[in-house]
């Protein structure tokens, strides 16, 4: 409890000390306060668009989750086939005094999460995203590794040990949310087509004798100036070939964390659900920056009421 006498009784620096930790509580509050609102507020003001007419840039999908072809993805610790999983492994650490968790192994599944919305599909990176799912689950053990016995009781009240599991995952067909840059990339959007001449010329040219065969009109076992042209003529026609190939390919339409510091986020289910949750956050930060601030100015107070008496 602080009262009066033990504010008094601080010296200057000792009492500059006392007062940073509310001060920066309150910062940090006010900081999760400004950006829980600006998250709900861009999930409710952004509108949904659909992966087969969705414009390039900020913008928001929903759909499902589904599991990338020809990649059965399970998590390491439950074994549970997912679309995305991520774990981490703590054992207790004691001092004698207290006791804390340390985080001895940790990761997520190295796929980026497959979207469908009925139109088509959308790869969702993980690098940058703040990725949030319904299925968490947190139990103990006595090895570094959950065993069989451990995972059978994960959703038991009767767990002990000095390992703690925590997993998070993404089941196949979950409603999805995502938010952010969205980019179409078709396979000839890096063709260069000169590049491609050159290259084409470069492995014809390693079969010398064959190339002589096809151009050398004169036979003279040289190709000369006209020769050549037809060589390059050739080659752009063959690369023009292979950029109308690549156009026929399939568009690959992806997500990725934008510029700007606009946010990046992947969560289960409805998006209204979503944008409360952020809400609360929110007003939970706020109630906290009000105490930390109320406390602050309260100990300012109290010293200087001190120092005037």
């Amino acid at each position: 409890m602080i009262d009066l006498n033990s504010i008094e009784n601080l010296s200057p620096g000792e009492f500059w000390g006392f007062l940073i930790f509310p001060a920066a509580l309150s910062l940090f509050c006010l900081w999760a306060f400004i950006r829980y609102l600006r998250f709900s507020r861009l999930i409710e003001d952004t509108p949904t668009s659909k992966i087969r007419s969705a414009a390039q840039g900020f913008t928001e999908l929903e759909g499902r989750g589904v599991l990338i072809p020809q990649a059965t993805l399970a998590s390491p610790l439950s074994g549970k086939i997912c679309i995305w999983y991520r774990y981490k492994i703590e054992r207790k650490v004691s001092n004698g005094k207290s006791t804390s968790w340390r985080t001895i192994q940790s990761g997520s599944s190295p796929h980026p999460i497959r979207l469908d919305d009925t139109t088509g599909q959308c790869l969702l990176t993980q690098k940058g995203a703040s990725i949030h799912t319904h299925l968490k689950k947190s139990w103990y053990g006595m090895s570094s590794a959950p065993s069989a016995m451990s995972i059978d009781r994960s959703d038991s009240l009767m767990q002990f040990g000095n390992y703690r599991y925590t997993e998070e995952l993404i089941a196949e067909n979950t409603p999805l949310y995502a938010l952010g840059h969205f980019k179409t990339v078709r396979s000839s959007d890096h063709f260069q087509q000169q590049k491609a001449v050159a290259t084409i010329i470069s492995d014809w040219k390693a079969d010398y004798k064959s190339l002589l065969a096809k151009f050398d009109r004169n036979n003279d076992g040289l190709l000369d100036e006209k020769e050549w042209k037809l060589v390059r003529l050739a080659a752009k026609l063959e690369a023009d070939d292979l950029r109308k190939e690549l156009l026929n390919e399939p568009e690959i339409h992806t997500m990725e964390k934008p510029v700007k510091g606009l946010p990046y986020l992947i969560s289960t289910g409805e998006q209204d659900s979503f944008a409360n949750k952020f809400k609360w956050y929110s007003r939970l930060a706020f109630v906290a920056f009000v105490l930390c601030s109320y406390c602050s100015i309260w100990l300012i107070q109290a010293r200087l009421s001190l120092h005037t008496l």
